[in-house]
């Protein structure tokens, strides 16, 4: 058998032209409100789950712009971006941004106070690959990590299987159950922690925070 594709290039090169940047920075959201779901998700989170941050780094990867650098630093962490397109860094302002994979972060294990992966898992069809994502995600994470999935569950979802509404890419995004992505979290040895979604069932985007399982527990 092939050996599973852990970085799916498809992935890379979606973000690989010079427009790419200025899109998602601006024109990518279809209004404020719409560009402000992700930020609004993400300091609740940080609120609850990594209340006490007091200058910690907290990574954003895959970053884009940096479009989730305010509401990580209206809770107190230290912005670090990371991303493999160098369009989309080149749009990114105030904190500190570094070109690189999510599936290889190059950083010592524990190093971040929080870790945010937001918009990735979607375009990761091949389980191997989520596996190792999630399992990367936890190494450089002291504290909680934020990772965005889209629920199968959700309207949206339901619409996309019964070809009501048709993906607009090529990348055959993938919704997930949440058992499913539960199940991958507790193997890389974390523990799912809460949901955070704007409405359950209707929205698409939502974030699952968990942490590594302490030592002889779980």
């Amino acid at each position: 058998m092939p050996a599973p594709n852990l970085d799916p290039r498809h992935i890379r090169s979606h973000w690989q032209h010079a427009e790419s940047g200025a899109h998602y920075a601006g024109s990518r959201w279809r209004n404020a409100r719409a560009a402000s779901r992700d930020p609004n998700r993400v300091a609740r989170a940080l609120a609850r789950h990594a209340p006490n941050l007091g200058g910690q780094l907290v990574l954003d990867a895959p970053s884009g712009a940096g479009r989730l650098r305010e509401a990580i630093e209206a809770r107190g962490g230290r912005y670090v971006g990371l991303d493999a397109s160098p369009f989309m860094l080149a749009e990114g302002s105030g904190g500190e941004f570094v070109q690189g994979s999510a599936w290889a972060l190059p950083f010592p294990s524990r190093t971040f106070g929080a870790v945010v992966c937001c918009r990735l898992l979607h375009h990761v069809a091949d389980e191997n690959s989520r596996a190792a994502l999630i399992e990367e995600l936890l190494r450089v994470s002291a504290g909680p990590v934020l990772l965005s999935f889209w629920d199968s569950t959700s309207w949206h979802a339901w619409r996309r299987r019964k070809g009501v509404r048709h993906a607009r890419h090529s990348d055959s995004r993938t919704a997930l159950h949440r058992g499913e992505l539960e199940r991958l979290v507790r193997a890389a040895g974390a523990e799912p922690l809460e949901y955070f979604s704007s409405l359950r069932f209707i929205s698409q985007q939502t974030f699952l925070i968990f942490g590594a399982t302490p030592t002889g527990q779980g």
